[in-house]
């Protein structure tokens, strides 16, 4: 209990404040043909002071933030046709659904 008040909730408030300009990133870069690479590379490695999905999942590990991050990081990797990293981030949250659902057994 006291983990989840003090430590686990106050990183996901972070985590999802700093997941915003990743996704808006990601989501310029599906509507922008002529950026969409840079806009992608952004998304993951973030720009302006904010972090990117690679950060997010460094730094918020547990978090929903970093989850969703994962999966984002796997699509822009995807969409740069960057399809060795698209395999590595989409694997590992394969394998974490994988283990949630042992767990609820």
């Amino acid at each position: 209990l006291g983990y989840s008040s003090l430590v686990l909730e106050p990183n996901s408030e972070e985590a999802n404040n700093e997941l915003f300009t990743a996704q808006t990133y990601f989501s310029q870069a599906l509507n922008d043909n002529e950026n969409s690479d840079s806009l992608f590379l952004l998304s993951l490695n973030g720009g302006d002071g904010k972090y990117g999905f690679l950060d997010i999942i460094e730094n918020y590990s547990g978090t929903n933030a970093s989850q969703l991050s994962y999966y984002s990081a796997g699509m822009a990797y995807y969409n740069l046709n960057d399809f060795e990293n698209a395999i590595k981030y989409l694997k590992y949250l394969k394998n974490l659904t994988l283990k949630i659902k042992v767990k609820k057994f």
